[in-house]
């Protein structure tokens, strides 16, 4: 079985935490996934777009992993 993973949404429903990583803070972010889709956001992509870090508006990376892992596995 093929699954696609492209959206926000498709990250939540199949059971994958999203956070943000940024390597100039070395601080990783969580993502609420279930608050993105409440606020309409679901079917957004994060493929092909890099997160802005908060802290020092450095771009960062996506960290995707199974929920129940640890940070930095993904």
């Amino acid at each position: 079985m093929l699954i696609q993973i492209k959206t926000l949404r498709d990250l939540y429903e199949n059971g994958f935490i999203l956070e943000t990583h940024c390597i100039a803070c070395l601080r990783f972010v969580p993502v609420d996934l279930e608050e993105m889709i409440a606020e309409g956001k679901g079917d957004r992509s994060y493929i092909g777009k890099k997160p802005t870090c908060r802290k020092c508006g450095q771009k960062g990376e996506w960290q995707i992993r199974p929920k129940g892992t640890a940070v930095g596995t993904g």
